[in-house]
């Protein structure tokens, strides 16, 4: 592998986007070492983290992207990643992980941010949220009586059980 690179791209969805994407990257046999990618409200957040081969150069690769993101619409943007980094952080993979699950009637922002601050004083991190109920509409009247969001957390709590009744209050 030459280079590590992370490659993000936004803006507006799109069928086709991201295989358009993922086609350059197989024409030029990149090694895919790491992908997540979320729309919320037609909004595109894709990154993929792309080992690049040894015989190839990154520049036309990240070129042709570029080119393609033009072309689609939406921008892309590459950070480059020392084998160094790529290394401490597959050593922090082996961190214990955690699934919680925010219950309600409706998810709000007050909601949102008491879960992510007693989280974050746990010394927990957050990987990743996911909507695992349907969106609200907008009427009141039409609104389900549930909603529930996922967090996936990694890290070693300070006290599982002060985060345990955090949360429950």
């Amino acid at each position: 592998m030459r280079d590590i690179i992370l490659i993000s791209v936004t803006g507006e969805d799109k069928p086709g986007l991201t295989s358009s994407i993922t086609g350059i990257l197989a024409r030029y046999n990149v090694t895919v070492l790491d992908v997540g990618q979320a729309v919320i409200h037609d909004a595109l957040s894709l990154g993929i983290l792309a080992g690049m081969p040894a015989e190839a150069e990154s520049s036309p690769i990240l070129k042709d992207i570029l080119f393609q993101a033009h072309e689609l619409g939406v921008r892309a943007n590459f950070t480059p990643v020392t084998p160094d980094d790529y290394v401490n952080w597959t050593l922090q993979q082996g961190k214990p992980r955690y699934i919680l699950t925010l219950l309600s009637r409706l998810i709000s922002a007050e909601q949102m941010s008491s879960v992510a601050t007693i989280v974050a004083d746990a010394g927990l991190n957050i990987d990743r949220i996911a909507r695992l109920s349907g969106r609200p509409p907008l009427d009141e009247s039409e609104r389900p009586s549930r909603a529930c969001v996922e967090f996936t957390l990694s890290g070693s709590p300070r006290d599982v059980a002060g985060m345990r009744d955090r949360l429950l209050e």
